[in-house]
């Protein structure tokens, strides 16, 4: 695994992990004032393993699809949706000769109108797969990787944030540790039950976090001067959620844009389709 660590591996698996793991300690170290030191770097170093198989298992939970909205209102992929007719952002003789390189290549026929958005994504994934194999991808694949950290990181600081909500009832000093407890019984095991349903998983697993951050924070006494910081962190995580989601959402358009820009500059020579119309 290690020989094969790679830069998707950092960006989607790696960073939001750390992430994630670095942000839910952080109220423990502001409650408690107790911070690592020199001695305790080296355990933190065996937190880069952990940092990444935590950045799988946020991967299996995320709800963000890489589904857009079109011109319709209706949810498709930007690789889809930029050979639309209506699509500008592509220009028509792009698209064109796009589609005759894709069928010379491929044998896929997008200007077909059964199936096509099915077409669209395998023609997608043969464009980027016959780069990987050509060694010609690059900022496909540095947009590919900015994408997934996006989308992982507008996970991580949801879940934070639910956390971060937990600490601050728990500052608040409401008695809610029995109801917590169960709450957090109920929800761990819906959400490990409902994986097949991210949607319901991610949101079990919200709750279970906030349940989570109230027990763990309810007999700290020192958090009842904090919970105005910890309601603020809440409300940045929510934040900055939104931010990173809206950057995914433009990283997936630009990463189905470089792959179809690169695979069109990988072969000019002349495809079957075009040999044969002349």
């Amino acid at each position: 695994m290690i020989n094969k660590f790679n830069f998707y591996d950092v960006y989607g698996y790696f960073l939001p992990g750390l992430v994630l793991l670095v942000l839910l300690v952080l109220p423990v170290g502001m409650a408690t004032s107790k911070w690592p030191d020199g001695g305790q770097l080296v355990t933190a170093l065996l937190g880069i393993p952990l940092a990444y198989v935590v950045g799988h298992l946020l991967r299996c939970v995320e709800v963000f699809p890489s589904t857009v909205k079109d011109s319709s209102g209706g949810l498709r992929y930007p690789s889809d949706i930029l050979l639309d007719d209506a699509d500008k952002q592509f220009t028509t003789e792009f698209k064109e000769h796009l589609k005759v390189r894709i069928k010379g290549r491929f044998d896929i026929d997008l200007n077909a109108v059964s199936d096509r958005s099915a077409k669209c994504q395998e023609a997608f994934f043969l464009c980027r797969s016959l780069l990987i194999e050509g060694k010609t991808v690059s900022y496909g694949e540095q947009f590919e990787g900015m994408y997934a950290l996006m989308r992982g990181l507008a996970s991580a600081f949801l879940l934070v944030a639910a956390d971060y909500a937990g600490w601050a009832l728990a500052a608040l000093r409401y008695d809610f540790h029995l109801a917590a407890s169960a709450v957090l019984c109920i929800s761990g095991v819906v959400a490990l039950t409902a994986l097949s349903h991210r949607r319901l998983a991610f949101g079990s697993f919200l709750v279970a976090l906030t349940a989570f951050g109230y027990l763990l924070a309810y007999g700290l006494p020192s958090t009842k001067s904090l919970w105005e910081w910890f309601a603020a962190m809440m409300v940045a995580s929510i934040f900055f959620a939104r931010l990173s989601h809206r950057a995914f959402q433009g990283f997936a358009w630009e990463f189905a844009k470089a792959i179809y820009r690169d695979f069109y500059a990988y072969d000019l020579k002349p495809t079957k389709t075009s040999a044969e119309n002349k």
